[in-house]
Parts: structure tokens; C-alpha cells; sequence
């Protein structure tokens, strides 16, 4: 799906490989650094001792498309800047990492009903659509352009997304079967750790004693799955409602972490139920098979969609959990029956 393009060095990274965990099962090979923004960047193979360079190289090489890529979109006069300042009917080229994250963009907004829209930025008035679909893009020549003036796009979020599916993809194609990325709250994970499946923790608001149960849930074990965790101080910050152009309120709600097949539409998807609130979030979530929720209420209680809620792994076998002493999501009926019961 995608084509070789050539990047621009960039000095915006620091890069720190280590190898930790040495036994039997194999090792942890990591890798870290940032994005333009400082957002942070961790990515692990898990890979026997004799796979110490392959492993090293192929973290090296992700790390290194991926904030690239970032620094061809946020740097001083970027892409995204240049994006924004089109003009009704002027095209760009775009490398086509770019173009494609912006055509899965536009997928997903028409996906989610416009409740994320990556033209929520737009000028806004009550004679003329600035939405999704005011955008073409032409894939035989890699350009967008747009059918109306004062069409802006906010890339910052959905890149993060977009970043750590290419990341791990990269990492498949060089033949390593267990590994995960994360783009700050962002997640992706393929196979499983050492011993263990992969780990995602969920947002209380930074302190999980505003619940007491809260501890009991933090952290879900998860395989083959992209997750994306939105809160007020993290990707909720200055977000756009996507359909009434405003910035989003107060959405009573820790966090919502969003589990998909890919990070980029768990993002969207996250994106998407943050902007609705706490009413009508886990509503939106199960309207919608491709996706699971769970969500932190302002007293720190979780709420999780309708699949998340039974401890039978056979009905949704994408997303398998492990066991009741994992805290995992199949463990929340026994969780509430608990709480219900004062123990």
C-alpha cells in the first residue's frame, strides 16, 4: 500500500536501543524518542538473543520513518502548515505516507458520522459545508485539494495513530512476531511479551485512588490489538466537536480508551466518543462492531461496551483478555457483583 519516499534528516530524535529481560522466552529490545510536539515514542521486540541485530536494526529503521514523517508534517513551514494554506481548488503533492494517512482519515470521518472530522478546524458558516468531503484526493498523482476556501485540517492527533500502525508494520514485515509500539497514549501490539500478554493501562485521571476499585482495573492484557486512551489532558486537549465546530466541553469522563484492529481508527474512534461526552459515548461505541470501549466516569467507575462485559472469549476472538486475575475487561461483571456486595 505504500511507496518508498525519500525523507529530509532530521536531528529531532533521541534514540536509545537496549536489550533487557535476557531468558529462555527471548529478550526486550527497545527503542525510544519523540515526536516534533515531544511527544514521546516506545517500541519493543521481543526476539531470541541471536535475533540481537536484526531486532536493533528494524527498531532503529521504524523509529526512524516514523519521525521522519512527523518532521515532513510539523516542522517549521511543514506539510500540515502548507495543507492548511491551500486555496479553493489548489492541489499539493503530498509523499504517500502522508496522502495515505490523510485518505484514512477522511474513511474514518465518514466511518464515525462526522463526530471526528479531520476538517473539524474549518471555517464554519450556515450557507457551506467545510467537512470531510470537501477534500479530493487524487490517487494516481498523490494531491489534495479542496472544494471550498477555509478548509483546514487537524493532523496532530490522527498522526499519532497513523505513526504506530506504520511502525508496527514495519517491524511485521521484518519477520518479528511479538512486539509493541506507543505513541504516547497511543498502542499497538502484535503477538505477545516475554511471558505475558501485552499490557495497556487505562486513564484515571492520573490517580487511581479517586476510585477505590479503580486499582483493581488499571491495567488490561490484550493481544493483536490497537488502543488509543483520550483524556482532557492528553489528546481531548483543544479538540474540535466535529459537528458543531466548537471546542469540546467538559466530557465528564476520566478518559475513554478506544481498542480496535488498528491504532489509527482506535484514535478516531477515541477521538469521536470523547467529543460526544459521557452520556452517549458507550452508546456510540456499540453502535459500531469494529470497535470496544471502556470508559472512566468522573468518580473514577469504569463503564465498558457491551462485548467487554462477558468472560466468554469465543464470541469476539480479535479481542481475548486473560483471565480474572489479569483485571481484564471480561472481569467486570464480577468487579461491579463485588462492588454491589461491599466486598
Amino acid at each position: 500500500m505504500f511507496k518508498k519516499i525519500k525523507f529530509v534528516a532530521l536531528s529531532i530524535t533521541v534514540l536509545t536501543i537496549l536489550a533487557v529481560n535476557a531468558n529462555a522466552a527471548g529478550r526486550q529490545f527497545t527503542t525510544q524518542g519523540q515526536l516534533t510536539d515531544g511527544t514521546p515514542v516506545h517500541m519493543t521486540v521481543v526476539a531470541p538473543e541471536e535475533s540481537k541485530q536484526q531486532a536493533e536494526q528494524i527498531l532503529s529503521s521504524a523509529l526512524s520513518v516514523i519521525v521522519r514523517i512527523d518532521g515532513q508534517l510539523f516542522g517549521g513551514g511543514g506539510l500540515a502548515t502548507q495543507i492548511n494554506n491551500l486555496q479553493k481548488g489548489q492541489a499539493l503533492r503530498l509523499p504517500s505516507y502522508v496522502f495515505y494517512m490523510v485518505k484514512s482519515a477522511t474513511t474514518l470521518s465518514a466511518q464515525t458520522k462526522g463526530f471526528f472530522d479531520i476538517a473539524a478546524p474549518s471555517q464554519s458558516n450556515a450557507f457551506s459545508k467545510r467537512d470531510w468531503r470537501r477534500i479530493s484526493l487524487d490517487r494516481e498523482n498523490l494531491t489534495i485539494s479542496f472544494k471550498s476556501s477555509g478548509m483546514k485540517l487537524d493532523l496532530s492527533k490522527i498522526s499519532k495513530g497513523y505513526y504506530v500502525d506504520i511502525a508496527l508494520n514495519e517491524i511485521a514485515k521484518a519477520g518479528f512476531n511479538n512486539a509493541m509500539v506507543n505513541v504516547g497514549p497511543i498502542s499497538r501490539n502484535r503477538g505477545h511479551n516475554i511471558f505475558t500478554p501485552w499490557n495497556i493501562q487505562i486513564g484515571f485521571g492520573g490517580n487511581a485512588q479517586h476510585s477505590k476499585y479503580a486499582y483493581r482495573a488499571f491495567n488490561y492484557n490484550i493481544r493483536n490489538v490497537g488502543a488509543a486512551t483520550i483524556t482532557p489532558t492528553g489528546l481531548g486537549r483543544n479538540l474540535i466537536d466535529g459537528k458543531t465546530r466548537n471546542p469540546v466541553g467538559d466530557p465528564m469522563m476520566k478518559s475513554i480508551t478506544i481498542l480496535a484492529n488498528d491504532a489509527t481508527t482506535a484514535t478516531a474512534f477515541g477521538l469521536a466518543a470523547y467529543a460526544i461526552g459521557s452520556k452517549g459515548a458507550i452508546k456510540f461505541v456499540d453502535r459500531n462492531d469494529a470497535i470496544k470501549g471502556i470508559m472512566v466516569d468522573q468518580q473514577g467507575q469504569i463503564v465498558a461496551s457491551k462485548d467487554l462485559n462477558t468472560s466468554s472469549l469465543t464470541k469476539e476472538s480479535r479481542w481475548p483478555v486473560y483471565g480474572k486475575a489479569s483485571g481484564g475487561p471480561n472481569d467486570l461483571k464480577q468487579k461491579r457483583r463485588e462492588e454491589a456486595s461491599g466486598l
